[in-house]
């Protein structure tokens, strides 16, 4: 599936591994990924290595429950 020009889900998917991977041993498979992405830790990630100050890492929790996940 092309996403924005000749850049496909897979691009998408390596460019936002590459930008959380080192940092918090978080991978997604694909965008579908349900395990990589029901926590939201993913993206919580990804944002904070795109810009720093969108997280207030105090608030973060590690979404084991559902309560954590809300």
């Amino acid at each position: 599936m092309k996403l924005i020009g000749d850049k496909t889900e897979l691009d998408l998917v390596a460019w936002a591994n590459s930008k959380v991977g080192n940092k918090s041993n978080l991978q997604i498979a694909s965008l579908k990924d349900k395990k990589g992405l029901s926590d939201g830790c993913f993206l919580i990630h990804l944002c904070g290595a795109i810009e720093p100050r969108y997280i207030n890492w105090d608030l973060v929790t590690a979404g084991k429950t559902d309560e954590e996940k809300k």
